[in-house]
């Protein structure tokens, strides 16, 4: 297995568009690739939860 080391900002675009290539080899590649981030990672997640979850709303509403 493979050991990679994601940014927060790959995070955050993974969150935000789950269907893109990187999102989509980050949520399927379980067996493949191990990946690494650190913990100031989480802070950042929650830190901006909340614009994530407008950005996901609004996403949606476009898409529809």
């Amino acid at each position: 297995m493979k050991k990679i080391i994601v940014d927060t900002n790959i995070i955050f675009s993974c969150l935000l568009n789950s269907q893109s290539t990187i999102g989509d080899l980050i949520f399927n590649s379980e067996n493949i690739f191990y990946f690494y981030s650190n913990q100031y990672m989480r802070f950042e997640i929650r830190k901006h939860e909340s614009f994530q979850m407008i950005a996901i709303v609004l996403t949606a509403t476009l898409s529809s």
